[in-house]
């Protein structure tokens, strides 16, 4: 059945390989875009620091930039830190999010706390990424050049995606090497197209 406008969510733990997953449906001539690179965007502007200095402090700006890194210590280190981070940047994360994926007939968002926030009813489809915890760590503390402890709080500031049941969703298992991960990428991807395309 051919429908016009239809938006997974891509989700997972940090760490479990949803970049990659984006990566390969980029590849595949998909719209995608990224909750974090929208972040990004957020970040240079002003009027969104300001509001972040006026509620977090002025610590975590420098000049009119936010110091991401400083930011993430802080807020992965401290619950009440995250959650008022958190009610400042997801309404407009995804407000934004979902007014790039109206151009697009078929489009997919990497959309890390998705259940956290309770987004999932925006969307017609949610993909999740899953992945040992071990290699999730691993791969957070290389990837952002942090320590083991750091990379826990990061994990445990998440849902427990090894403890839900996601037989709602798609489901791509990163429990192999790369090659593995964009072959299940792929078949997740043509089942896709057969409900939508």
């Amino acid at each position: 059945m051919t429908q016009n406008n239809v938006k997974i969510a891509v989700t997972g733990g940090i760490g479990s390989g949803k970049s990659y997953v984006l990566n390969t449906l980029k590849e595949k001539g998909f719209c995608v875009f990224s909750c974090d690179g929208i972040y990004k965007e957020l970040l240079k502007n002003k009027d969104f620091s300001k509001e972040i200095a006026q509620k977090l402090g002025r610590e975590y700006i420098d000049g009119d930039v936010i110091n991401k890194k400083r930011l993430a210590r802080a807020v992965f280190a401290d619950r009440k830190k995250l959650q008022k981070l958190n009610e400042i940047t997801h309404p407009a994360i995804i407000k934004n999010a979902i007014s790039k994926m109206n151009g697009c007939k078929l489009s997919f968002c990497e959309v890390p706390l998705l259940f956290e926030c309770g987004y999932e009813g925006l969307f017609n489809e949610v993909i999740v990424v899953l992945r040992q915890k071990n290699a999730r760590i691993q791969s957070i503390i290389s990837r952002d050049n942090i320590t083991y402890d750091e990379a826990i709080l990061r994990l445990n500031s998440q849902i427990d995606y090894d403890n839900l049941n996601f037989n709602n969703y798609f489901v791509i298992r990163n429990y192999g090497g790369l090659a593995e991960l964009k072959n299940n990428t792929q078949e997740i991807i043509e089942k896709i197209k057969l409900k939508y395309l």
